[in-house]
């Protein structure tokens, strides 16, 4: 089948049919391998943090949050892994017979489902930090010159900050990781401002405290959030825009990437 189509035939194709089969087949599949690598990095960072505010409070004083240094890790640990498993499974999957829509489908969706299983993950290991940091009178705050929120007991707004951090990390992922296989090393690492740069975007905007926006709409605030989660959005589906362009145009190859 043609990618114009499987593009017709999905039109009119429900959950369980034979056209809709690849697509839920693929997420399933994905979506596991992402699960595993990321419970054995959340494993990681449980142990640790645990080292590490024994280890402060043997030596000094605990003045914050151990966890929240692991807002860097839920962008570039996911941002890496979607490189790895774009490059891998795109030869197969067209090798296979299945059309590019299914993988630029499936790989949006799984990096979407992922976001929220980090954002609700490292949230409540901080939550049950912040719960431990009361037991012992320590103070609990998050100290990060790019984070939104300081305030550990924003549970809403730290779930969306940490959405869209992992969100921006592995959506780009998918782009560079293309983008590298498309055009080879040179060109691709000339391309990094376009397949990187959404990902200090959406970092620095995130946390950017800019002059007319006080008020209710400062940094830390729900309005402030939420007119920087639309700004978020917007830059994040031009990069799945992208990434869809450029899957549809790249070639498969037959031998390794340099």
């Amino acid at each position: 089948m043609t990618d114009a189509a499987a593009t017709t035939a999905r039109a009119d194709a429900p959950h369980g049919s034979p056209a809709a089969r690849p697509l839920w087949g693929s997420y399933r599949w994905l979506l596991r391998v992402h699960l595993r690598s990321a419970v054995g990095a959340l494993v990681v960072l449980v142990v640790a943090a645990t080292v590490g505010i024994v280890a402060v409070d043997r030596l000094g004083t605990v003045t914050n949050s151990v966890v929240g240094f692991a807002r860097q890790g839920v962008i570039w640990f996911p941002f890496s892994l979607s490189i790895i498993l774009v490059i891998a499974h795109l030869p197969v999957h067209v090798q296979m017979g299945l059309p590019r829509w299914v993988l630029g489908r499936v790989t949006v969706l799984v990096a979407l489902t992922m976001s929220v299983f980090y954002a609700v993950t490292v949230v409540a290991i901080l939550q049950l930090e912040r719960w431990v940091y009361g037991l012992a009178g320590w103070e609990h705050r998050i100290v990060d010159d790019l984070t939104f929120v300081h305030d550990t007991s924003q549970v809403g707004l730290l779930l969306g900050e940490y959405f869209f951090a992992a969100a921006a990390g592995q959506l780009c992922g998918l782009l560079c990781g293309l983008v590298y296989y498309r055009v080879g090393g040179w060109w691709g690492t000339l391309a990094l401002p376009l397949t990187v740069g959404p990902v200090i975007l959406v970092q620095s905007g995130m946390s950017a405290d800019v002059a007319f926006l006080d008020g209710d709409l400062a940094v830390g605030t729900a309005g402030g959030g939420l007119l920087r989660a639309v700004v978020a959005t917007l830059v994040l589906a031009l990069v799945v825009l992208g990434y869809r362009a450029v899957l549809r145009s790249t070639p498969v190859r037959t031998a390794p990437v340099v």
